[in-house]
Parts: C-alpha cells; sequence; structure tokens
C-alpha cells in the first residue's frame, strides 16, 4: 500500500479552511461517502446506522470543529481529483456516551464547491497506525 505522507498546515491555513467548509455546509453544499463497499466496512455508514445518526447530525457536529482539533493533511492519491484529505478528531456525545471522532474532510471543486465528508466514526485505538492526535497536544 502507497501511504502518503501527512502535513501540517499553520493556524492561518485551518482557520481558513474551517470557515470555508463551515459556510459550505451551512449552504447545504456537503456529500457524504456513506455508500456501502464491496470488500471492506464503511465505518461511517456502519457508526451512522448502529447510533441512528443521520447526515445533519454529523454536519451539525463539523460546524464545532476547532482549529485545535486539526491533525494532518495527506495529498490524495487519486490523480483524477487531486488536493488534500483533511483530518482531524473532537470528542462529541451524538447519542449516550462520549467519542473521539475519527473525521476525514475534503475541499471537493469539480462542478459544484462542496465539503466532502469521507469519514465520521470513533477512533480506532492508541496503537493504531491510524490513530489521530489533534494539533493542540502535539
Amino acid at each position: 500500500m502507497n501511504y502518503l505522507s501527512k502535513k501540517s498546515k499553520s493556524n492561518d491555513e485551518i482557520s481558513k479552511f474551517l470557515e470555508n467548509i463551515k459556510s459550505l455546509i451551512k449552504e447545504g453544499n456537503v456529500d457524504f461517502n456513506i455508500r456501502p463497499w464491496k470488500l471492506k466496512v464503511n465505518k461511517t455508514l456502519k457508526y451512522m446506522t448502529e447510533k441512528n445518526i443521520s447526515t445533519k447530525d454529523i454536519s451539525e457536529a463539523l460546524l464545532e470543529l476547532e482549529v485545535g482539533d486539526f491533525c494532518y493533511v495527506e495529498d490524495d492519491g487519486n490523480s483524477f481529483f487531486g488536493g488534500e484529505f483533511w483530518f482531524f478528531t473532537r470528542d462529541y456525545c451524538l447519542v449516550d456516551k462520549v467519542e473521539s471522532m475519527y473525521i476525514k474532510l475534503k475541499l471537493f471543486d469539480y462542478e459544484d464547491k462542496k465539503v466532502l465528508v469521507m469519514s465520521f466514526h470513533p477512533q480506532q485505538p492508541a496503537n493504531d497506525k491510524d490513530y489521530l492526535v489533534p494539533q493542540r497536544y502535539k
């Protein structure tokens, strides 16, 4: 598997990204990667089903993201789309308990500018390669 390098961003860059996505979310310009996958579990879809939460619930939660929740960015390896994936983590109580969420977002500007929510689900255990550490703790 080809792992892309993790990159940091300045607080100003993160703040601008968050302002942009929050504006797009409020306008309803957001898509969710919640289609079932063939060979592995779509963790976001599984979480939404288990907790009975909607894309509206997730959109509202994303409006709470702050600069300190930022973890890193990675380039999108798909040369057709390009751009960057932005990774965040934040504790939320959406249903019955507080959970540290794994959040992967992308600004998508193909025909219309949109926020693409690639992942929104509880984090894996701290020893997992995909465990996110927010900038405020680095």
